[in-house]
């Protein structure tokens, strides 16, 4: 499960809401996924992560559940 530190990226289809693939270090996850494992969307909090490898702005981003699970981690 995808965890507070980690960069992941985020496709369109897996967010709510945004064009493209977002870029995030995660801050915060809204709600412990373990103890609510039935749940399909959650908020996340990060730092954007820019192409060009600097820190763009904090974000609040509506995420489908299983794209955590997935670990779909930037490169």
């Amino acid at each position: 499960m995808t965890q507070v530190g980690e960069v992941i990226a985020l496709a369109e289809s897996d967010r709510c809401y945004g064009v493209g693939t977002l870029t995030l270090r995660i801050t915060d996850i809204g709600v412990d996924l373990a103890r609510h494992p039935g749940l399909e969307w959650v908020r996340i909090d990060g730092v954007q992560l820019l192409p060009d490898g600097g820190e763009g702005e904090e974000r609040s981003v509506l995420v489908r559940v299983a794209a955590l699970r997935e670990h779909k981690l930037a490169p």
